[in-house]
Parts: C-alpha cells; sequence; structure tokens
C-alpha cells in the first residue's frame, strides 16, 4: 500500500538494502541481483540522517521532522555517534538470526512442541571474534534463549560498525513512525503484527513474510507481520533486546551512543535526569526535556490500549535493561512504544531476540 510520504525526505530515501560487512551496499531493492536469503550480504534498511523539532503546548505533543537543517531543529542523536555526525545508519530489516561459522552457513535455534518442549537446531556460539555472527536474513527463526552480551558480541563479531539495534535507533524510527502517520496507534495503522499466536509453545514466524519498503497491508487477526518502511516486525513476533540504555535502581535511565555495555552507568553513559514511572502500564503521558526530547519514555503510565501512545510499559526494581516490541502473544500490549524495561542483564527467554545495526566507521 503506497503512503503518501513516498515522495517525500527523508522517508522517500529509506529502503531496503543488500549490505557487506565492510559496509558496502551491494544492491537496493529492485537491483536485478538483489537477494534477501544471505546470499548478497545483509539485508537492512538505509537511513539517512534527519533533523528533528519537538514542542509541548497546552498538553500535546508536536514532532516535526527535516532532511535538512532549519533553525529552531536538531540533528537526530541516532546519527551522531562518538562527537561524529554519520550521514546514514542501516537497520536490520528482519529480526536477528545467525550465521554460523563453523558450519559456514545460516543456522535456526528455536524451541519445539509445548512450553516444555526441547530446543531445535544448533545453539549459537557467541565466543568474541571467533563466534558466530549476528544475520539479517529472510526464511530463519529469529535466534534468541541469549543473554543481551551474546546479541552484541554476535553483532561485532561482523565486522567494525556492526552493534545490535540500540535506543538512538528506535528512538528514530518511533519518531519517523508518528510523524509519516499522525498517529501514536501503531497496530492501528500498519496492522496488529504477530502478536495473536499462543503463549503456550514457541510460536515465532520465520523472517521474510514482508518484502519491500512499505508492506503496509493492514492485517488484524495478530498472526501477520507488519512492516514499516521495510522493517519486518518493527514490533510483536518476538522482544528485541535494545543496547544504550540503561536502568538504575528506582528507574534513572542512562543513554549512551557508543561503546554499549550493560549495567553501566558512567561514560559514555549519561544520565536522563528524568523518573520513569514505578508501576506497570500503558503509555499516557511521555518526558520532553530540554536535553531529551528525541526519545519515547514514560513519565505516566495511565492510558489504555486505544488512548495516547497505546502501548504497555513495563517496570521492575534493581538495575536493568531494555527490549522493546513485544511477543506473538502480546496482543494489544505491543506495539511501537511497548517497553519492557524490567529484565536484568543476567535475564534471557525463549521470546527475545535482536535485530542488527550497522554505523559506519
Amino acid at each position: 500500500m503506497a503512503s503518501a510520504f513516498d515522495d517525500i525526505l527523508p522517508w522517500k530515501n529509506i529502503k531496503r538494502c543488500t549490505l557487506a560487512d565492510n559496509g558496502t551496499v551491494n544492491h537496493y531493492y529492485g537491483d536485478v541481483d538483489y537477494a534477501e536469503d544471505g546470499s548478497d550480504g545483509q539485508v537492512m534498511v538505509e537511513i539517512p540522517k534527519f533533523w528533528y523539532k519537538t514542542r509541548v503546548v497546552g498538553g500535546k505533543y508536536y514532532w516535526s521532522i527535516s532532511s535538512i537543517y532549519r533553525p529552531g531543529y536538531k540533528l537526530h542523536p541516532a546519527f551522531v555517534r562518538n562527537g561524529t555526525i554519520k550521514e546514514k545508519i542501516y537497520v536490520g530489516a528482519f529480526q536477528a538470526s545467525f550465521y554460523d561459522v563453523s558450519e559456514s552457513k545460516y543456522e535456526e535455534y528455536y524451541k519445539v512442541g509445548d512450553a516444555s518442549g526441547v530446543p531445535s537446531g544448533v545453539a549459537p556460539d557467541a565466543t568474541a571474534t571467533t563466534g558466530d555472527r549476528l544475520s539479517s536474513v529472510a526464511g530463519k527463526y529469529p535466534v534468541t534463549q541469549q543473554y543481551i552480551y551474546n546479541f552484541r558480541t554476535m553483532a561485532r563479531n561482523r565486522g567494525e560498525g556492526w552493534e545490535q539495534w540500540d535506543f538512538l535507533t528506535v528512538s528514530a524510527l518511533q519518531m519517523l513512525f508518528i510523524v509519516e502517520f499522525g498517529s501514536l496507534n501503531g497496530q492501528a495503522i500498519l496492522g496488529q503484527g504477530v502478536v495473536g499466536e499462543s503463549s503456550a509453545a514457541f510460536n515465532a514466524h520465520q523472517t521474510g513474510e514482508t518484502t519491500g519498503n512499505g508492506s503496509y497491508g493492514i492485517t488484524t487477526d495478530g498472526v501477520h507481520a507488519m512492516s514499516f518502511r521495510g522493517i519486518e516486525n518493527f514490533w510483536g513476533n518476538v522482544w528485541q533486546w535494545v543496547d544504550g540504555l540503561n536502568i538504575k535502581a528506582n528507574n534513572d535511565p542512562y543513554v549512551a551512543d557508543h561503546n554499549f555495555l550493560h549495567d553501566k552507568f558512567a561514560d559514555p553513559y549519561e544520565r536522563l535526569g528524568i523518573a520513569l514511572p514505578n508501576a506497570n502500564g500503558y503509555m499516557s503521558k511521555i518526558h520532553v526535556t530540554e536535553n531529551f526530547d528525541y526519545g519515547f519514555l514514560p513519565s505516566e503510565a495511565a492510558g489504555s490500549n486505544s488512548t495516547y501512545f497505546c502501548d504497555y510499559y513495563y517496570q521492575n526494581s534493581g538495575n536493568r535493561v531494555a527490549f522493546v516490541g513485544g511477543l506473538w502473544s502480546n496482543s494489544s500490549y505491543a506495539g511501537p512504544f511497548d517497553w519492557a524495561l524490567s529484565g536484568s542483564s543476567g535475564g534471557r527467554g525463549w521470546a527475545v531476540g535482536g535485530r542488527l545495526l550497522y554505523i559506519a566507521p
């Protein structure tokens, strides 16, 4: 389905491509030799830098985006890494699977049967530098049951510039969605996503259900993948670890744009100076400050699945890390603003996966 923003920058230049491990674009979607099975490189979505402006007037939020600098606008921090401006970043088109280095092929590792079923396939080797590589290809189950640092290591095993996606990237995508559709209800605009499967078993779908840059076919049965600008399962199917956001005890968030490390609350991590709600609930208000006007973290969780931000927020005690989006059975809890800030770096599960990110050095 076409969007009115298909001819407007920066959305016009957000597109799927295949990327070599050295960051070279092999092909763009539509090229004759473009392939999504991994034979042509990692399937990524190219996102050009943009500027933004955030305002809060009379309790209402207003966001504006520009592909060029305008007075009063700021360059989105997703495109500023360790003080260096990046022209583009690349997000995995698919939820992450992995490449088995020792077997020289893309593998799968998932749960079969009921909730007590045993794993099927080969568990990834997340050893630094010599281990397996996080991947973004079609036709594979998302890799799960790995700690956040395993995903980070496997992403970096692909080479310089590779990471798992981070808070700044997710924030940029959330803002792009809002401005394009003028809505906070992702499921109503782009479809429920894979959120209506049974919770009694591993019911994640294989990657590659969507093709192209749009795929805005709205489905409401909860068993079809959604896509935003070529990013399949932006929400739903499996939760996705998010780097660069650490939560200190008492719901105190810290953010970094490089050198990601869980449970760290010192440079390059910077304290946002905001307090997140200390109870679970649907997001109703977000924090907007002079220094934090680009992200979507709740200041209040008193909404519903059809009001305000329409997505759920989970919290917990102690130091925590982040995952986003919801899983195959989350129903209306899932969506682009569905934050689970409730897990520790020592936790993992069959419902938590990840996504690749490439930032040119």
